[in-house]
């Protein structure tokens, strides 16, 4: 058994009672064998001069029991056949219980992060993981784990664990009939019931029981809310089901059991679906909405298993619980009329990424409708966006109280021969990085619900070289003066002071070219086109679309200049 750290955490380990026990020996001579955990006592034998201790099963909740070792340090195990000639003590290793979660397709939408409703639990003393759980006649699902790996890069990164309970899994001598069991697959309900799962870890096996006990699961407090993404309120601050309140809540239609019904704008690409009680399970997809299509036109599509709005308006959606099963439930809808609020395209926005530890990036302020940035990403990354109203503090991004809208990998736009979507892949909501390399985005607010686009790739950024020139960095000497200034990593980072004269437009003018691997035999300008999203001071420059910038306000700004895939971008952040 290969090493493993003991755990530092105090906790209370309940011993089986009667486990341990005196061996033969060669006298009256007694040994003393202490088991112990941490600083921790379990339990103390007495054993004759050359016999042996059992073995015993201590139980600690939420762990799982690892074996016994020779030292603190839990190199090497502790041979329980060996003769105990002198005092010893014998070390117990735990491991947390892992943490097994159930998807499928009615219980959970096949969504990842379950609530833990959705989880098995570890039974310590029976070292099995249990769960319980109404299923309809077709459900299908598995259980699987989530487990911390270190990458290539030294970080921590979570992935999909060992775990995958699907129909292989199934003891088929210790389970019910009611199961539709195809090899390789997941786990089919033939019968609605009760199914109780015992899963042993050590074997790979889950024992399968049934009871006809059925509910439905939904009952008179049953709550049900729209949940999804887009620009829209108030289906924005949902945040994909993260930030539910009463606001997203559908009302009882009174007289009518199992009706539920809200009326609300919904935008050309906005996302959602209807959830019961929080973001998890029981998620009226696609397939639920009647008659999508009508007079000619898509109102609604499928995109991800999320209902997509293919026609703006405002719509009353209203779901009908069928009381003999949830598979029978559907989602009817009349659009009233157009849009009766005005729908912003001017969003700050943040990207988060795995190998950052999920911290938010610079802010980058939608110009036109439209973000523009640009990063490196090594191959197998995770990252995503979340924006919001202009504005936000920087400290409360992604928090629990001010989640912002997320912006998924459902938002990415079509491939195409003239960018790299196809290029990054996508797990749970985010983006993954499937070929290593900087990359050049755009989001685009303008169409509705933000597309992402992967407009540029280089597989290794080109460095180059910057000049600026004119007026309003060097006075009078007008264009002729310039200095110049070496990339690293793509990037140019400088502060200067820029001068404003009233009255002289021609006196605040100045502009940057660059000269590198992917530059013209003149070099390549970074004109006013080239503004990025991100800097406080952008709207201290005048952006007309033309080469040179003109200077609104006399100051020191520190400019960012980043030529990525062959694309420049120049921030302008306020120094003084």
């Amino acid at each position: 058994m290969g090493k493993m750290t003991r755990l530092a955490v105090a906790a209370t380990v309940i011993a089986t009672a009667g486990l341990a026990a005196i061996g033969c020996g060669k006298g009256d001579v007694e040994r003393t064998v202490t088991f112990v955990y941490g600083d921790e006592v379990l339990q103390t034998v007495k054993v004759s001069d050359g016999g042996s201790a059992e073995a015993w099963r201590p139980v600690k909740d939420g762990y799982v029991f690892k074996g016994w070792y020779t030292s603190a340090d839990c190199d090497e195990a502790y041979a329980f056949d060996g003769a105990v000639t002198t005092d010893v003590k014998i070390y117990a290793a735990f491991e947390k219980a892992l943490e097994i979660r159930v998807k499928g397709s009615y219980v959970t939408g096949w969504e990842h992060f379950t609530a833990p409703e959705y989880t098995m639990t570890y039974d310590a003393a029976s070292d099995r993981y249990n769960y319980e759980h109404e299923f309809v006649e077709g459900d299908e699902f598995m259980f699987y784990n989530f487990e911390k790996t270190i990458g290539d890069d030294g970080k921590e990164h979570m992935g999909l664990g060992r775990i995958n309970i699907n129909s292989d899994s199934v003891d088929k001598d210790n389970s019910t009939d009611n199961l539709i069991i195809v090899p390789s697959s997941n786990i089919k309900i033939g019968k609605r019931g009760t199914y109780s799962f015992v899963y042993d870890d050590n074997k790979g096996t889950v024992a399968v029981s049934y009871s006809d006990k059925f509910e439905s699961g939904y009952t008179a407090g049953t709550e049900w809310y729209i949940a999804g993404g887009g620009i829209t309120q108030p289906l924005k601050s949902s945040a994909f089901g993260r930030a539910l309140t009463d606001a997203h809540k559908l009302k009882a239609t009174e007289g009518k059991t199992g009706e539920y019904s809200i009326t609300l704008d919904l935008a050309k690409g906005d996302m959602f679906q209807i959830v019961a009680s929080s973001w998890y399970g029981r998620a009226h997809k696609f397939e639920t909405v009647v008659s999508p299509e009508a007079d000619g036109k898509t109102y609604f599509a499928k995109r991800l298993d999320n209902i997509e709005v293919k026609e703006s308006g405002n719509y009353t959606l209203t779901l009908v619980c069928d009381a003999e099963s949830p598979l029978g439930d559907k989602v009817i809808w009349t659009r009233n009329g157009d849009v009766v609020q005005e729908l912003p395209i001017v969003y700050d926005v943040f990207m988060k990424c795995d190998a950052d530890g999920w911290k938010p990036s610079a802010r980058y302020t939608a110009a036109d409708g439209i973000v523009k940035l640009s990063a490196h990403f090594d191959k197998d990354d995770q990252f995503c966006f979340i924006y919001y109203d202009p504005g936000v503090d920087e400290s409360e991004v992604g928090s629990f109280d001010n989640p912002g809208a997320l912006i998924t990998n459902a938002m990415k736009g079509e491939a195409t021969d003239k960018n790299f979507n196809a290029t990054v892949g996508a797990f749970e909501n985010n983006f993954v990085c499937e070929v290593a390399g900087y990359y050049s985005i755009t989001i685009d607010f303008n169409g509705g619900t933000p597309v992402v686009d992967f407009v540029g790739y280089s597989e290794a950024v080109a460095e180059y070289e910057l000049i600026i020139k004119g007026p309003a960095y060097n006075g009078d000497s007008k264009w002729s003066a310039s200095e110049r200034y070496p990339s690293k990593d793509g990037k140019v980072e400088l502060t200067l002071t820029l001068t404003c004269t009233e009255g002289k437009p021609s006196k605040n003018e100045f502009g940057f070219t660059w000269w590198g691997e992917d530059s013209g035999e003149y070099g390549e300008w970074v004109g006013t086109d080239c503004i990025g999203t991100a800097g406080d001071g952008n709207d201290f420059m005048v952006v007309d679309g033309k080469n040179n910038f003109e200077c609104k306000r006399t100051g020191r700004y520190r400019i960012v200049i980043s030529v990525v895939c062959g694309e420049a971008t120049v921030d302008f952040f306020i120094v003084d």
